[in-house]
């Protein structure tokens, strides 16, 4: 692995760290918080492959998008897309 060094170091950082808190009040909230902002970004990648999935649909019926945008290397159907 490339980076397993850099990763191996972070490991260790982490088993070897003391916890800023013990107070569970402010743990608990901070975790809630986690928990709330993973789910904005399940929400936010969803509506990121509704538009993606809507821009390829969209990009393919238009003149020229085969002889243009599709052959870019490097471009997939979304990308190509938005190029247009």
């Amino acid at each position: 692995m490339r980076f397993e060094r850099v990763i191996e170091a972070r490991l260790c950082a982490i088993k070897s760290a003391t916890p800023l808190t013990r107070d569970m009040a402010v743990i608990r909230a901070y975790q809630l918080q986690a928990e709330a902002l993973i789910e904005q970004l399940r929400v936010t990648l969803k509506a990121i492959a509704r538009f993606d999935a809507e821009i390829a649909s969209t990009a393919a019926k238009l003149p020229d998008y085969a002889l243009l945008f599709k052959p870019l290397p490097g471009t997939g159907t979304a990308v190509a897309g938005r190029l247009w």
